[in-house]
């Protein structure tokens, strides 16, 4: 598959090849397999080696308690030699059959696996004659299906019982073994350029990995499955005799193969300043900038795995495989010369995606300009490249919305950001974490233009901290963190310019005009008006954001005139719990914002909906008894409109009310407990005497009891309290007692484990403060989950649940 050129520059990031070029095996001839004395009519090859010269093979026939070898000529298949082995092997109940072969360039001997997992080496001690001369057995290998050579006396066999690689000494001592994951049935093996060749017979292809096991490439076979007495051409042994592969099975021929490379097109780069490399004849255009080092530009052109892009994208899919050996400061553009673009492309919406080579990984948009220009990603100096990460690009369609594109790229920086927070100085850490929390700030507060003016500041920490790794280490290639930083950032930067082109403003007014964090309501609801200039006909029903993090309920969305001013309002739910933790997570008393699209542009709120804390206190609010009375407090909340309250209670989380009192003044009532049990149960403070949505605050969730049987306690001062909750950091617990009493204070997990003790000793009368680093005993952060906080007196224990979040 060639590549499709384009009239445009892109930005591209030239990314190396960590791994040898993906080749096929091509089919090129055919030899006679020879047919042993003992057989049949049908060979059945099991193992073969090759000393350079001759293709040595062996097949499980029995004679005399041994089996049957050969050797051939590698051009025509003729006979050279034709013998039998015996040798007794005690260990070995009755007689074995081969099942794999490999030459020992150390000793100049064959080596045999049998099937009960013997090793047997066999010596030409004459031009006619198989000597076998010695005989072991591996506790690591039951099942030497495929064997190879190694590196001087070793040798490796493929074990098909557990699918585990082993290396051992020709001598028989074991050395190591490692597991091969992506295996699953292995038949024969091979050595060739220092990697391992492997037949899955499950899969039916060849699996290249290097001596580790770790997986290189897979490659096709060409006509494997097809050919042979059979019908089927099962190879079940393998040997390279230079750069050919020789395959053989349960055919009458042995299949000889060449690797087929894709198109590689290398071009010399020169030393210099803004050096342009031209790599494909009027087709790939290569710019530099510094060139320090001189190196190679290599390019392959082929066909790759098809895969899917993104949701929203169309790919016009026809890649570049490209990567380089000099060392530079970074590319100032890539350019792909040609005259067509593809049919249908909306130039608008054009941008340059780009994936892995070996595997489909996510796309990831790479564009930094819009379509007439797509000019520099600049990369900091690094030698070869920082992964294979970006060597596969094309053009594509993107259709997504501004917002989600945004979003992606934030959370991409963000993630590389902290993943590399152990490679990056502090102070620059701290500055990067802070651009970014400022960029998103400023663009879901519909700050666009500053945001861009921000985001742009990352580039200069990064470029002033010579600290940050900026080279390619190619014993740690994830580790050129300034690349990776900049490049995302560089990304960002366009999307947030683009987005700032399609955004709209308006007023949102929110029911109930400000959301209590830790409620149970199972909706929260936001209204959003519709600008005239809009087809309210045209909401997206499947891209509305509270705070730009979470999504309402598609079937819940309607468009009416909520307000009776003649505009249209969109009114979207939000799940409460998921509402309360996105708009929880960004720390008490923040403002929340609301966004959809319409037509295709976003529309975005200016009116901030008011994110607080439950602030009704009610005494010895951690169980009340039904029947006392209990004084509720609502220090600090005042109406503006009206200078009386009206409060309400429920016992279902917030689902229903009923009314307790209204018209009441000041900030203190007392209120008798209702004779009812709950532990989801809420008193709320509204402002003036009627209606249901009015600017309200809300106690935390009540314990009630029923009176039978229960004698009152005068503890009601005695309390436990932890902001914030959830929490993604240090956890500030307040408690209280109305004396002074001896008291141990820690959290445990769900497991009931204890994770840190934070002793108290003797409480002091009234409120205690306290906080927890979010860290177990031994100072280390425990992972995102539920923990317990245990408050334990001479009288009294309480416990608070607590959401940890990472």
């Amino acid at each position: 598959m060639r590549l499709l050129l384009l009239s445009i520059l892109v930005m591209g990031l030239i990314a190396g090849i960590t791994t040898p070029a993906g080749a096929d095996f091509r089919l090129v001839r055919k030899i006679p397999a020879p047919l042993m004395s003992c057989e049949a009519d049908t060979p059945i090859i099991k193992g073969m080696g090759s000393d350079g010269a001759y293709i040595c093979l062996t097949r499980g026939c029995y004679i005399d308690g041994g089996a049957r070898v050969i050797r051939i000529d590698p051009g025509d298949g003729s006979i050279i030699n034709d013998d039998y082995w015996t040798y007794p092997i005690p260990e070995c109940p009755g007689p074995t059959m081969p099942i794999s072969m490999s030459y020992c360039v150390y000793d100049g001997a064959y080596y045999v696996g049998t099937d009960c997992g013997s090793i047997v080496g066999l010596s030409w001690m004459a031009s006619d004659s198989a000597w076998a001369f010695t005989t072991y057995l591996l506790d690591q290998l039951d099942d030497p299906s495929g064997m190879t050579r190694g590196q001087y006396s070793s040798l490796f066999a493929s074990d098909r019982s557990d699918t585990n690689l082993v290396r051992f000494e020709n001598i028989g001592s074991f050395i190591d073994e490692e597991h091969m994951s992506g295996v699953t049935d292995p038949v024969a093996m091979a050595t060739y350029n220092e990697n391992l060749f492997v037949l899955d017979a499950d899969s039916s292809h060849i699996v290249e990995m290097m001596i580790d096991a770790t997986v290189i490439d897979v490659h096709e076979v060409e006509d494997w499955g097809t050919g042979g007495l059979t019908g089927t051409f099962a190879p079940e042994a393998a040997t390279f005799l230079d750069d050919t592969l020789y395959l053989a099975g349960n055919g009458d021929s042995i299949h000889i193969y060449e690797m087929v490379d894709e198109i590689v097109y290398t071009q010399p780069v020169p030393e210099g300043d803004s050096v342009e490399v031209v790599v494909i004849p009027e087709q790939v255009v290569i710019t530099f900038d510094t060139v320090t080092d001189s190196g190679n530009v290599i390019v392959e052109v082929g066909e790759t795995d098809d895969c899917d892009p993104p949701a929203g994208v169309t790919l016009f899919p026809e890649y570049y495989d490209i990567s380089t050996d000099a060392t530079f400061d970074y590319i100032a553009e890539v350019a792909l010369l040609d005259s067509v673009l593809p049919p249908g492309l909306d130039e608008d919406l054009a941008r340059v995606f780009s994936r892995p080579s070996d595997t489909c990984g996510v796309w990831r948009d790479i564009t930094t300009a819009p379509l007439e220009e797509i000019p520099v990603l600049r990369i900091l100096r690094r030698s070869k490249s920082e992964d294979d990460e970006f060597s596969i690009f094309a053009l594509g369609e993107d259709n997504r919305t501004p917002q989600e594109v945004v979003e992606y790229k934030i959370a991409d920086l963000r993630g590389h950001i902290l993943s590399a927070g152990d490679s990056i100085p502090e102070g620059s850490y701290n500055s990067l974490v802070g651009i970014l929390d400022t960029t998103e700030g400023l663009y879901y507060n519909g700050q666009t233009g500053t945001a861009i003016q921000t985001i742009n500041g990352t580039e200069a920490v990064v470029r002033g901290d010579p600290l940050i790794p900026h080279t390619f280490d190619p014993l740690d290639p994830g580790k050129n963190v300034a690349g990776r930083v900049i490049s995302r950032a560089h990304t960002l930067e366009f999307s947030l310019g683009f987005s700032e082109t399609s955004r709209y403003y308006s007023a949102a007014a929110a029911i109930p005009a400000n959301v209590l964090i830790g409620l149970r309501f199972e909706w929260f609801r936001v209204f959003i008006e519709v600008p005239g200039e809009l087809d309210a006909a045209e909401i997206d029903v499947d891209h509305i954001y509270l705070q730009n993090r979470v999504k309402a309920v598609p079937e819940s969305v309607l468009v009416f005139d909520y307000d009776t001013d003649g505009a249209p309002e969109v009114r979207a739910m939000f799940p409460g719990t998921q509402a309360q933790l996105v708009l929880a997570s960004g720390g008490c008393n923040t403002l929340a914002r609301t966004s959809c699209f319409v037509g295709g542009f976003e529309l975005h709120s200016v009116a901030d909906i008011e994110v607080s804390e439950p602030e009704v206190k009610i005494a010895g609010e951690d169980m009340l008894v039904a029947g006392a009375v209990a004084r509720v407090d609502w220090g600090g909340f005042v109406c503006q409109e009206s200078p009386t309250f009206r409060l309400s209670f429920s016992a279902d989380g917030g689902e229903t009310w009923e009314l307790i009192a209204s018209g009441v003044s000041g900030s203190q009532y007392e209120w008798s407990i209702p004779d009812v049990e709950t532990d989801i149960g809420l008193v709320r403070v509204a402002c003036g005497t009627v209606g249901d949505d009015a600017i309200a605050t809300y106690s935390g969730l009540l314990n009630i009891q029923s009176a039978a049987g229960v004698e009152i306690e005068r503890t009601t001062d005695f309390r436990l309290a932890l902001r914030p909750n959830p929490s993604k950091g240090a956890v500030e617990i307040e408690f209280a007692s109305p004396k002074g009493e001896l008291a141990s204070l820690a959290v445990y997990s769900v497991r009931g484990e204890l994770v840190k003790d934070l002793s108290v000793g003797r409480m002091a009368e009234g409120q205690n403060r306290i906080t927890w680093k979010g860290d177990n005993s031994d100072g280390i952060p425990v992972a995102a989950g539920t923990y317990f906080v245990v408050l334990r007196s001479e009288s009294r224990t309480i416990t608070r649940k607590l959401i940890v979040q990472r």
